[in-house]
């Protein structure tokens, strides 16, 4: 059975970003990264321009339970395709994290194709931690390569 057969694939709804921040806490708490996004940090960190929840994230639910998730946006100037995605730990080692890097380069490569010039390369970046042993492989299994890595800043006033 696939995975697109036993859970149901769907784009993000209005009130799924608490849940979406549960679901992210969950992950971190198994790599040990201390994570503290909240639903309302969640909304506003992907509230991008040209962002449209209806096709650029996805959700794979099991039952009505969310399990993963994806989101990505685009620059336009750059070509650009930047993506986030986490998968439930209950739910590792079963292919929903390749699905997701499945619908989501397609989604990148669809965006490219209505909106950049054919001769614009177009790159697709994915953020991992460096704590996620396993996404990394799976992300190498799947052509990409680490390029940097960065730690997560903010300020607050």
């Amino acid at each position: 059975m696939t995975v697109r057969e036993q859970y149901t694939l769907r784009h993000y709804l209005p009130d799924d970003y608490q849940t979406l921040a549960q679901l992210l806490k969950a992950a971190n708490t198994v790599l040990g990264v201390a994570s503290s996004i909240t639903a309302d940090e969640l909304e506003a960190m992907i509230a991008v321009p040209d962002f449209n929840p209806g096709t650029d994230s996805f959700v794979f639910e099991d039952g009505g339970r969310v399990i993963a998730m994806s989101h990505q946006g685009f620059h336009t100037n750059s070509g650009v395709c930047w993506a986030d995605a986490v998968v439930h730990p209950e739910y590792w080692g079963q292919g929903i994290g390749a699905e997701l890097i499945g619908v989501t380069e397609a989604r990148c490569l669809e965006w490219a194709e209505q909106t950049l010039p054919p001769e614009q390369t177009v790159l697709v970046q994915l953020a991992v931690s460096d704590r996620n042993a396993r996404a990394l492989r799976l992300f190498k299994a799947h052509g990409y390569q680490v390029v940097r890595t960065f730690y997560k800043m903010q300020i607050d006033f």
